[in-house]
């Protein structure tokens, strides 16, 4: 989908779909919806009135333009719903955009054109361009990479979304936030087509190969560790989930130079676990059966690496998503042994199906290398987190009270949903092991933290988060934006937190 922006008035453009929005209740009509109230005899004000359209968020009335009056060169009017005008935020912008846009879909509309509301929304024009063309993207998505043609859901594709502007000195900060939204709600797609292929398909190599053709397309340096390379390294808890199964893993090394790439880089790291039987303790069948999203993670962070490379953000990033499945065979992990892992430090097998942390905690000695500036990782970790949380929320976790106010912030900006848990010195003590140095797990108390207190043991000095996205991953409802199925949780949150990216001042632990 293009964006572009219309000068002039909404009413004088000429659209197969012109989106006029509307406030709730008694709120007097403003600028065009008053315009084209007064060329439609007041039949906008008239169905509020009367309470056949009520406005309230997302609601939609299509009215068909039987003659053009007074300059009224639409061909349809869709009232868009925006509830009451103190209440609108970015994120219902987005959310009445994807509505818009599904509705076009629905009426084989190839393009629409759009003013942005006029309201006491405290955002630029960009910004307000960005989340209208995200919205817009993101609740299009749809895979039907596995339909059979006849079996499609209908509607046309929408190709074209306007904004017009009266305005002439807001039109560059209009585009610059609709190619912004548009690349941001791509790479979101991106990563939710990742997630949502099946896992016969979606292996360790399949990942490697779209980490290599995106990387081809962007400009990011790629490079894949194979099994060979991973054993050289010493990444044997790594190796060792990874032993069970056929496919053999992957690990994906992305870098972002950046306007220097000397600098010391942040470090995005997600977990790529393509099916998680959860090994000898193994998974109850209504849990296995969505273990194709383990790898949410690594998807989150190819797609972030993509939108920060198509935005050329200046800061060096470098990606890191450690790719294997959990599987069961006679090399399969057994519970209490003991594995050696890149940092030197030991783990008892206290579960199998605690593999993730394994695998994070080589990546997380890996990105030592780098002397980051600091690190993320993101991964589908616990259930404990969504029985925590639920399923709209992430589980973030840190060292660095910092880093964790930019996740915060971020996580603000984009509309993800995050809530902190705390990473107290009690929590360590659960994941003392009588054998090892840790063992991977603590319990069945608290089982987010203290998976989270696992990986801390492998951050060293520099500031580390952790989002756990093991409930706002996957979707069982549809939602504003959001289609059921894979979210793409994650990528908007840290290209977001890299865009607006300022030195840490402070390294101390939270813990200390």
């Amino acid at each position: 989908m293009r964006g572009k922006v219309l000068s002039g008035g909404l009413l004088e453009a000429e659209a197969e779909l012109a989106v006029l929005p509307v406030y709730e209740g008694k709120t007097p009509l403003r600028g065009t919806a008053r315009e084209a109230d007064r060329l439609l005899d007041g039949a906008i004000r008239g169905m509020l009135d009367r309470g056949e359209f009520k406005a309230r968020i997302r609601r939609v009335c299509l009215l068909p333009v039987l003659t053009a009056r007074g300059g009224l060169r639409a061909k349809r009017i869709l009232l868009m719903g925006m509830g009451k005008p103190n209440d609108l935020t970015v994120d219902i912008l987005r959310g009445v955009s994807a509505k818009a846009a599904q509705t076009a879909r629905e009426l084989n509309v190839g393009t629409i054109h759009a003013e942005l509301p006029h309201s006491t929304l405290k955002a630029s024009p960009d910004i307000q361009a960005q989340a209208w063309m995200e919205g817009a993207v993101m609740g299009l998505y749809r895979m039907n990479e596995y339909r059979k043609k006849e079996s499609g859901n209908g509607g046309g594709e929408l190709r074209t979304l306007g904004i017009v502007s009266e305005h002439r000195e807001a039109a560059a900060a209009l585009r610059r936030g609709l190619d912004r939204g548009r690349k941001l709600g791509e790479a979101t797609n991106f990563g939710r087509d990742l997630v949502t292929h099946p896992p016969n398909v979606a292996v360790p190599a399949f990942l490697a190969s779209a980490a290599r053709s995106m990387a081809r397309k962007t400009g990011l340096s790629c490079r894949i560790l194979e099994v060979q390379d991973a054993e050289r390294l010493g990444m044997k808890a790594f190796l060792s989930v990874a032993q069970a199964g056929t496919a053999p893993p992957k690990f994906i090394v992305l870098e972002h130079q950046g306007r220097n790439p000397r600098s010391a880089p942040i470090v995005l790291i997600g977990k790529g676990v393509t099916f998680d039987t959860g090994g000898l303790d193994i998974k109850p069948p209504s849990s296995m059966r969505s273990m194709k999203t383990d790898m949410a993670g690594a998807a989150a962070v190819l797609g972030a690496m993509r939108a920060i490379a198509e935005l050329n953000l200046p800061r060096r990033v470098v990606g890191l998503a450690p790719c294997t499945e959990n599987m069961i065979s006679g090399r399969a992990n057994r519970p209490g042994d003991v594995v050696e892992s890149m940092a030197g430090i030991t783990i008892e097998i206290d579960n199998t199906d605690a593999e993730g942390r394994l695998i994070l905690g080589d990546a997380m000695t890996y990105a030592k290398r780098y002397r980051p500036q600091a690190v993320l990782d993101v991964a589908t970790l616990t259930g404990a987190c969504v029985v925590a949380l639920g399923e709209s929320c992430t589980g973030l976790m840190g060292n660095s009270e910092e880093l964790l106010d930019r996740i915060r912030q971020a996580a603000d900006c984009c509309g993800d949903r995050i809530w902190e848990l705390p990473l107290w010195p009690e929590y360590f003590e659960l994941i003392k092991s009588d054998i090892a140095d840790i063992k991977n797990t603590g319990g069945r108390w608290g089982g987010a933290i203290t998976a989270a207190a696992f990986l801390a043991r492998f951050a060293g000095d520099y500031p580390w988060a952790h989002l756990d996205i093991a409930g706002p991953s996957w979707r069982e409802r549809e939602l504003p934006y959001t289609p059921k199925g894979a979210s793409g949780v994650g990528i908007r949150l840290m290209t977001e937190l890299v865009a607006n990216w300022k030195p840490l001042r402070s390294k101390k632990r939270k813990w200390d």
